[in-house]
């Protein structure tokens, strides 16, 4: 939703196991501000292939890249794992989504990154500016982004005892949201967005129409499951994680209700 869906939490380096290098070079050296991107196969992985719309999860190593270290490694930057929508600008260095779709689990593969699709000028964190990269990416494992489809629904988990939410009203709720999977218990696939206290006030356009919608009637206290189709949620464009035309499973707890 406009505000609850804006902010996904699933790009979250941690730490990973540091790569094996590989003795092949993917190009031939050459000075530092024309190289070129390219990409080379280390190890063909035997698992599913990655496909724009994936969510993937990789483990990588960085380095700066020096034309006359042995497979261009110069400084080494970092290690760690991360994971993200591919295709969805969400990816810490724009090459990767360049670089990692044909990729199969298992697999590694090494990028030679330039500026314009790494760091660009400024740089960021431990990457200097404007220089090409060099990085070794081992794709770890696929879940797929896609949902199958229903109409709009809500169960009551629990019957609320406090101030029912009323158009007008301002509401505080946390909330799960999931892709929804039929063949996942509750219809819940891959959890996607969650808040422990969202504010909003009903009726404004402030959340997706179908979060708005299943809100309306609860009383404070009350959890309340609801099934969003894409025409109430985030229809042919999607948002973040969620991809388009998605359906999509809420558990909502209403914390706080005034009345208009």
């Amino acid at each position: 939703m406009r505000r609850a869906h804006r902010h996904h939490g699933f790009s979250v380096l941690g730490l990973a196991l540091l790569l094996a290098s590989c003795t092949e070079i993917p190009t031939a050296p050459t000075p530092d501000d024309s190289v070129a991107y390219s990409q080379l196969d280390l190890r063909v992985g035997s698992g599913p292939e990655a496909v724009v719309g994936d969510l993937v999860r990789i483990t990588y190593t960085a380095w700066v890249y020096d034309q006359n270290a042995p497979d261009f490694k110069g400084n080494q930057l970092e290690t760690a794992t991360v994971q993200f929508a591919l295709g969805s600008g969400q990816a810490v260095i724009a090459g990767w989504d360049r670089g990692i779709p044909g990729m199969r689990v298992g697999g590694l593969r090494r990028l030679v990154v330039p500026p314009a699709l790494g760091t660009g000028l400024d740089g960021f964190g431990v990457y200097p500016p404007d220089t090409t990269l060099v990085f070794e990416i081992e794709l770890l494992s696929i879940d797929s982004l896609a949902t199958d489809t229903a109409e709009f629904s809500f169960t009551e988990l629990v019957i609320g005892e406090g101030v029912e939410a009323v158009s007008g009203a301002n509401v505080i709720v946390s909330y799960g949201c999931w892709l929804y999977r039929e063949d996942q218990p509750d219809n819940k696939g891959l959890l996607v967005d969650t808040s422990e206290a969202l504010p909003f006030a009903i009726g404004f356009g402030q959340v997706i129409e179908g979060f708005e919608r299943g809100v309306i009637g609860m009383r404070v206290g009350g959890r309340r499951r609801v099934v969003v189709p894409p025409e109430l949620a985030y229809g042919e464009t999607g948002s973040g994680l969620i991809p388009p035309n998605a359906t999509l499973v809420y558990d909502i707890h209403l914390l706080a209700s005034t009345e208009p």
